[in-house]
C-alpha cells in the first residue's frame, strides 16, 4: 500500500528519515557526508525550507525541517 501523502503546510515542522536498503551505510568517508550537507543546504534553499536540526547517522539521516 502506498504511503499517504504528507500534510504540507507553512510552519509545521517535519521529521523526515532517509535510510537504504538492507541496512547499508550511506557515508563511508567524511567527504560524503559533507557532500550530503552541501546538497541538502541546496535543496532547502531551492525549496524555501529551514532545516532546524539534522542526524546523520552511518545509515539513517533524520533532518527536521520547517517550509
Amino acid at each position: 500500500m502506498p504511503r499517504q501523502p504528507r500534510v504540507d503546510q507553512p510552519g509545521l515542522s517535519h521529521h523526515v528519515t532517509q535510510r537504504r536498503k538492507d541496512r547499508r551505510p550511506r557515508f563511508f568517508q567524511r567527504i560524503g557526508r559533507i557532500r550530503y550537507l552541501d546538497e541538502l543546504r541546496i535543496a532547502t534553499v531551492t525549496a524555501g525550507c529551514v532545516i532546524h536540526a539534522d542526524l546523520l547517522m552511518s545509515n539513517p539521516v533524520h533532518p527536521l525541517r520547517r517550509r
